[in-house]
């Protein structure tokens, strides 16, 4: 089995600074996870420290901007490689920048740490592309919120969670006004077409509690849904 893991930077990195406890518990899960399966890829987002950075570049074009942001998923990534190499795993030690690395990569070794690839790609179309070009069985998207709502859950405790919801009505909710770069939509259109045609399997869950991913995980593989739905959604196609 072949998984990609998109750990958003909002949990991974919510301050500007960095916190090891997050980056150990992490590390923790991920091992867990690459003990249950064959192929592994872990794409890491920016994070608070990235929007800082582009703030303090707000004088810079739009492409500048996302360049930068891009570097600060890499560094994250490389942090993230660094405490999986030093617990032993077998992670590749460079960082990619295209799907065709991480294929290549994963020829010799088991796990792969990433982040952005280019300019108006967010990470989360950057797991997608991943995703498809290893042939994953499975995308694991880890965000600040426990699946996917019809309105924002930080603004609207009244949001309906969709434990299941077809890919076609993700497209039509991004659609819509609201879902523009900074607000509460978890997947960007480039990753909804990706997934769209190639039909890979995807659960957004609360990565809040690192531990959820290896949850729902087990929870896919033994086809528990229910336990699935306690810590997310499932998307179908």
């Amino acid at each position: 089995m072949k998984v990609v893991l998109k750990i958003g930077g909002s949990i991974l990195l919510p301050s500007p600074s960095v916190n090891n406890e997050v980056f150990k518990r992490w590390k923790e899960a991920i091992t867990k996870i690459s003990n249950q399966v064959e192929k592994m890829a872990v794409v890491v987002g920016g994070g608070r420290i990235a929007r800082e950075y582009i703030h303090a570049a707000d004088f810079a074009s739009s492409y500048e901007k996302d360049l930068l942001g891009i570097s600060i998923t890499r560094v994250n990534a490389y942090l993230l490689m660094l405490y999986l190499k030093y617990s032993n795993l077998d992670v590749a030690f460079d960082i990619p920048t295209n799907p065709e690395d991480v294929r290549k990569l994963l020829q010799d070794r088991k796990l792969v740490v990433l982040g952005g690839y280019l300019p108006g790609n967010s990470t989360a179309g950057v797991a997608a592309l991943t995703a498809e070009a290893i042939s994953a069985d499975l995308l694991l998207v880890a965000t600040n919120v426990p699946g996917i709502f019809e309105d924002d859950p930080r603004i609207n405790p009244n949001a309906r969670k969709l434990k299941k919801v077809h890919i076609s009505k993700l497209i039509q909710m991004l659609s819509v006004e609201k879902s523009v770069a900074g607000t509460y939509f978890l997947l960007d259109l480039l990753a909804l077409k990706v997934l769209e045609r190639s039909k890979i399997p995807t659960i957004v869950f609360d990565g809040r509690n690192p531990e959820n991913a290896v949850n729902v995980l087990v929870s896919y593989m033994t086809k528990d849904y229910e336990s699935i739905f306690k810590y997310g959604s499932l998307i179908t196609f």
